[in-house]
């Protein structure tokens, strides 16, 4: 996966406490195991949550889209592990 550009890995760090709590919720919900084996489960629920208005699709994050929501999981977040 390509890094962001610098401005926008800044940007990006304003993510972080919500895509924690995304990849919390979706461990909660999939299991640990299955969310690290399929990290992209965190996107899923980031969808799932904009479809039922918990979180705008426009505004709710900085994120514009999987690879850079999966960037801040990983270098912001420090989550999961890289194996």
């Amino acid at each position: 996966m390509a890094q962001p550009p610098k401005r926008r890995q800044a940007l990006l760090v304003a993510d972080g406490p919500l895509v924690q709590a995304l990849y919390e919720t979706a461990c909660l919900r999939w299991g640990t195991a299955r969310v690290r084996d399929s990290i992209s489960l965190v996107w899923t629920l980031r969808c799932i949550w904009g479809v039922q208005n918990r979180l705008p699709f426009r505004t709710g994050l900085v994120s514009q889209n999987a690879g850079e929501l999966l960037y801040v999981l990983r270098e912001v977040c420090g989550l999961p592990p890289r194996p």
